[in-house]
This record gives structure tokens, C-alpha cells and sequence, in this order.
């Protein structure tokens, strides 16, 4: 893909570092990056283009507007990724009517007026960095919840060892912007807290760090011109830090005060934070309120109205801190690695594109046929999962009649990502289990009337027969060359997991096992690239669906549950079973652009 992230930084702010941990990974996965920004202050990959996308005024508007519709054409722009109000407001114009999807990162509470609740400059897919965050888009502003994923940033730990012990010589650490809400918040921890805690503790150094200096009012810059004074030696003040050395300085702390990207990074870490953000103020994170803290960002938005914050009481937790100094519970910063993990969460955005795309670039509605046996006359199974050999040719012949060509999972892939163009009417036709008479029957009528099928196999290659339900003279799976005569036949292999059982009774690890291990032996067996992975019976969850995810899948296919398209949700695709008793009515019916929506109002889901 070619991607083009869009920012309107003055200053340095938690969204450019985000945005620029992203472009490192999109790179290092074979994307192409690039940024505009009025400027920028950290590295980034790709290649940067300066512009004032800051500026509000109409004039400069519709000027940023009319250049990013000529990037986007001129660069072949495949997603356009905004990260902040005034870049999205100009990207949401851009890419109307271009071939670019267009997916933004909402970092905070946003300004709420009459045209936000009118129309959404948001993008096709919004994603939220937090619960809090999710939740002020969905209940504030009245944006469709389903278009709205919450995503953390990330940070690559690997980079950024954990901390076993606390350091020799005590540290409080101030770290984050000087401007805005958060600068009045720092300001006030200045004035009012730090005075006690350096008389207090006649070892404490006092560092201030990730903001301009210049952002302090008068009284801020007395108070630490005093205290530098009074304290020589012990009070560090220094305007922006690269990035390794603010991480040096963070791991040198006893306890730092922040929030966003900079409390998370020392936590992660274990070094002892108290989340102070400009909404909230959680006090030391411990096991009590890490989940409090993670749904707001560790302070910077909250739910509804914004609680006061006690200075005296951050005070007392300072001074009863240095009193006892102690590392965080030993289970938070793992639980923090994990969750924050730059890698997971660039497959989340990775997916959030890729249901941009598909909704950019591929009908509303595409219809995907299920079936399972393809049998000779007389067979009966209390299950219909079957189809008689001369009722499959008769629905071959119907979609041929209606001018349906079909095509594969690749192939609705290789349209969103603008590699080639889908016919005019698209069907996908699926197969469940790998039977071997669809490889002696279904493959040969396939054939006959130039359409191809998707063949959803079991990884475990050593299982000849059905044995989940009905075994019967039917119930013979495909053997390993029937799967390459199927892949050299032109017909496309998918995973249905390695055992068939049911995803949403597994833990995690089997989950990511039945995913994973499915891929591997069914690609290296096919020498296809598989990219669509059919739950067994139709049973998934949240947590398998992230599983098929990271394994490598763009597409997860359901039963009779998933989205209104492919688009709303690529990891629970909706397929239409097809019965033995369905003739070519049914086969009219159910391709029907109309028949997702009927079915959903007819079954509830």
C-alpha cells in the first residue's frame, strides 16, 4: 500500500510519535510512507512534505484541500491516515470522490458543534485510543459505533528494556507537553508540589522534560529560577529530548508524572507513574486503577464531566512515595507490553485500512455461496449440508444465466488494494470441509462452466474422513494431491482451522494454533498465498477473530452471522447456505443485492 499520513504539528505531541512509530512498521512490512505536517520533530520514514495544514482560515482550507487531492492522484495515495481535527477536516474533503480511503486516529475530546453531529470528517473508519475516547465519538458526537475501533497506540518495547530495580539517587520526573491543559497542569505541580518535596527529600532531583520551556507563564519560570537557586544541582529543565534520551532520563526515575504515550512508555518499563492528563488525575498506577487509567489514556479524557484534581492529595502520594520508594506490582508492566505492542496494534490499523478499501473500492454487496457436499442421487443428511451433482451443475448454469462471474478471496483483496478490477457481477462460491466429492464432482462442473470456487480445508493432514458429524460414504476428505490438482486447477485453497472445532471455546493459544498452523501446512501443501479462513461450524468470537487476524488472514468467513458487506467487518464475512432442495429461484433470491438485508430483518443477524 501507499500510505500518506496526515498531521498539523506546531509542537511535539503524543499523535506525531504515534504516527511516526506506525510509518516504521508500515515501511519495514513493504508499504510506502509518507507524511505532511506544518513541521515535524521526530524522524520518520518515507518522505515528509511540509505544509500549513494548520491554518484554519477558509482561504488556506480549500488551499490544503485542492493540494492533497493532487498528492493523493500524483503519489497513487492508497489510504490517507489523519491525526489530528485540522488534518482531518482536510482529508475527509481530499479524498472525496478519489480512489483513497480515508481512516483517522482520534487522540482526544474533540469540539462538538452543530456540523459535527451534521456530517463526520472522521473518515470512512475511525479509530479511537482509548475506551474513553471511543465512547465520547459514540454517545457526544453520535458517530456510528461500529465505524468506530479502539485501538492504543503503540510502542515498540523491544527497544526499551524493563526496569528490575529502583535507582540509586531519587528522581521525580515531569515529562510530557507545556502547553495547552496539560501545561497548566504541569505548571500547577510546579508552584504548589514541587517546593515541599525538594525541602522534604534533600536528595530528590526535580527533571522537567518533553515540552518548550517558553510555553510557562511568568510565575512558572520565577518558581524555578527559585528553586534552582535554593536546590542547586537538584532541578533539570530541558525543552524537547530525542527520543533515546528522554527514555534514558524516564528509566533514571524513581516516579514520573505524565500521561498519554509517556506515562504508558514508563510503565511498560516499570517505573512507577502517577497519570496526571489534562482531563483526570488517577494518582499512582497499581493494580486498583490500571484499567481506569488505560480507558483514559492515563488522564487525558474521561467520560462525561471532568473530575476536579486534588493537588494536596497528588502531594501526600508523592511524599509517602520517596518516603518508601517501591517498584510497580510485578504483573503491571508485562500486562502493559502486551497490550500496547507496536506490532498488534499496526495488524489492528492494518485491518482498519483494509476495511476502508473495501468499502472504497468493491461493491456494497458481494454474494457468497456456501456449500459443503457435492453427492450423487439418493443421498440424505438430516444436516442439508449437501447438494446433488446435477442441482450444483443447475445452479452453475442459473449464475451463468444472470451474468454472475465468481471469483476468489485474492481476488476481492487485489481489487482493494487497486491491483485489479472485480466483473461487473461478482459471486464467490465456497466450500466447507474438503470433501472429495467436490474434488470429483464440483471441480469438474467448475470447469465446464468457467467458474472457480474457494476450498476451505483442514490443516490436519493425517484426518481422511469427516468424523465431527455424519460419517458416511460421503464424508471422505481431499486428499494432499487433490489440493494440488484443486490449486493448479485454478481454484483457491482457505484455511478451516486444523482440528474443526469450535473457535469460541478455545483459549487463546489454541486459537492462535488452529490459525496459524492451518496457514502454514496448507500453504506449503498448495503453493497458494492463503488469505480467507472459515470458522468451523460458524462458532467465533472476538478473541478468534483477532486470532485469524494475526495470523495473516484478510478475511474471516462466518455462516449466517457478519456485517450488511464484506467491508463492515472482513474477519466475519456473511455467506448465503445453499440447501438441496434450491433451485434456480433461490439461486435469483439469494444473490440479490437486497438478500443480506432481507435476511438480517427475516433472522436478526
Amino acid at each position: 500500500m501507499r500510505i500518506l499520513h496526515v498531521l498539523s504539528q506546531t509542537e511535539l505531541t503524543g499523535s506525531e510519535v504515534y504516527a511516526a512509530y506506525l510509518g516504521r512498521l508500515q515501511e519495514a512490512e513493504g508499504h510506502e510512507v509518507f507524511y505532511v505536517s506544518d513541521r515535524l520533530h521526530v524522524p520518520v520514514p518515507g518522505k515528509f512534505l511540509p505544509r500549513a495544514i494548520s491554518r484554519r482560515s477558509w482561504l488556506w482550507r480549500l488551499k490544503n484541500v485542492n493540494y492533497l487531492k493532487k498528492l493523493c492522484r500524483d503519489l497513487n495515495i492508497d489510504v490517507v491516515h489523519a491525526h489530528s481535527r485540522a488534518s482531518s477536516w482536510v482529508s475527509h474533503w481530499a479524498t472525496r470522490g478519489g480512489r483513497a480511503a480515508y481512516v483517522s486516529t482520534v487522540h482526544g475530546r474533540q469540539h462538538l458543534h452543530r456540523s459535527t453531529k451534521a456530517y463526520s470528517v472522521y473518515g470512512q473508519r475511525m479509530i479511537a485510543i482509548c475506551e474513553n475516547v471511543r465512547e465520547h465519538l459514540a454517545e457526544d458526537a453520535g458517530f456510528d459505533r461500529a465505524r468506530i475501533e479502539m485501538i492504543p497506540n503503540g510502542l515498540c518495547f523491544r527497544d526499551w528494556p524493563a526496569r528490575e530495580a529502583m535507582p540509586s539517587t531519587p528522581a521525580l520526573s515531569l515529562v510530557g507537553r507545556s502547553s495547552g491543559p496539560k501545561g497548566v497542569r504541569a505548571a500547577a505541580v510546579i508552584e504548589t508540589i514541587l517546593p515541599e518535596l525538594l525541602e522534604k527529600f534533600p536528595t530528590l532531583h526535580f527533571n522537567l522534560a518533553g515540552g518548550l520551556l517558553s510555553n510557562y507563564g511568568p510565575a512558572t519560570h520565577a518558581k524555578l529560577a527559585d528553586l534552582s537557586a535554593r536546590h542547586p544541582g537538584r532541578v533539570h529543565l530541558f525543552n524537547y529530548l530525542p527520543e533515546p534520551e528522554l527514555a534514558a532520563l524516564i528509566g533514571n526515575s524513581s516516579v514520573v508524572i505524565g500521561s498519554g504515550r509517556l506515562a504508558l512508555h514508563a510503565i511498560g518499563r516499570g517505573v512507577p507513574v502517577l497519570a496526571l492528563g489534562e482531563a483526570a488525575c488517577h494518582g499512582l498506577i497499581g493494580g486498583e486503577n490500571l484499567a481506569a487509567a488505560i480507558a483514559s489514556n492515563f488522564g487525558d479524557i474521561v467520560a462525561g464531566e471532568e473530575p476536579p484534581v486534588d493537588l494536596s492529595r497528588i502531594g501526600a502520594e508523592l511524599a509517602q512515595f520517596f518516603a518508601n520508594p517501591r517498584m510497580p506490582a510485578a504483573s503491571i508492566a508485562p500486562l502493559v507490553r502486551e497490550k500496547f505492542d507496536l506490532g498488534a496494534v499496526g495488524a489492528a490499523v492494518r485491518n482498519v485500512y483494509f476495511q476502508a478499501l473495501l468499502e472504497k473500492r468493491l461493491p456494497s454487496r458481494v454474494p457468497i455461496l456456501m456449500y459443503h457436499k457435492v453427492v450423487e442421487p439418493g443421498y440424505s443428511s438430516p444436516h442439508k449440508t449437501y447438494i446433488e451433482e446435477r442441482a450444483f451443475a443447475g445452479h452453475l448454469r442459473t449464475l451463468n444465466s444472470l451474468g454472475f462471474s465468481s471469483v476468489t478471496f485474492r481476488d476481492l483483496e487485489a481489487a482493494a488494494l487497486g491491483h485489479s478490477v472485480l466483473p461487473r457481477k461478482p459471486v464467490v462460491i465456497t466450500f466447507d470441509d474438503g470433501y472429495r466429492g467436490t474434488h470429483l464432482r464440483a471441480l469438474p462442473l467448475l470447469k465446464r462452466y468457467g467458474q472457480r470456487a474457494v476450498f476451505y480445508l483442514l490443516g490436519d493432514r493425517a484426518r481422511a474422513a469427516n468424523d465431527w458429524d455424519d460419517a458416511d460414504a460421503e464424508s471422505s476428505l481431499i486428499s494432499d494431491q487433490e489440493v494440488r490438482e484443486l490449486a493448479a486447477s485454478g481454484m483457491e485453497i482457505g484455511a478451516h482451522s486444523m482440528t474443526h472445532r469450535k473457535m469460541d471455546a478455545l483459549s487463546k493459544a489454541e486459537a492462535d494454533y488452529e490459525a496459524r498452523e492451518s496457514k502454514r501446512v496448507l500453504e506449503a501443501l498448495g503453493g497458494q498465498r492463503l488469505v480467507s479462513y472459515a470458522y468451523p461450524y460458524g462458532n467465533l468470537s472476538s478473541a478468534a477473530k483477532v486470532a485469524v487476524r494475526d495470523a495473516g488472514f484478510a478475511f474471516g468467513v462466518a455462516t449466517d452471522s457478519g456485517g450488511l458487506s464484506i467491508a463492515q467487518d472482513p474477519l466475519q464475512v456473511f455467506r448465503v447456505n445453499m440447501f438441496p432442495h434450491d433451485g434456480p429461484l433461490q439461486v435469483w433470491k439469494k444473490t440479490l443485492r437486497s438478500y443480506r438485508g432481507y435476511y438480517a430483518l427475516k433472522r436478526g443477524k
